[in-house]
């Protein structure tokens, strides 16, 4: 179970809501961070290979990447 956000302060600052939902900062922070976000998103990977329950943003992301990588094997490329 996930830990419920109250949106109450735990001294950490959140940046711009402007800026968290920018496409083009989030394109280069993607970019930028690979290595680090690969890290976060391979156990979300692991958990959807292994048919255990997901959250329906989880969920979306893996169909994503699974969808993406069937579009790649359909067109003759290895992982």
């Amino acid at each position: 179970m996930a830990d419920q956000n109250t949106n109450e302060s735990t001294g950490s600052e959140r940046a711009n809501p402007l800026a968290m939902t920018n496409k083009a900062t989030l394109t280069m922070l993607l970019v930028e961070n690979r290595e680090e976000i690969t890290d976060l998103i391979k156990p979300i990977l692991i958990r959807y290979l292994g048919d255990h329950a997901m959250t329906e943003d989880e969920m979306a992301i893996c169909t994503f990447f699974n969808d993406c990588i069937l579009a790649r094997e359909a067109d003759g490329f290895d992982n």
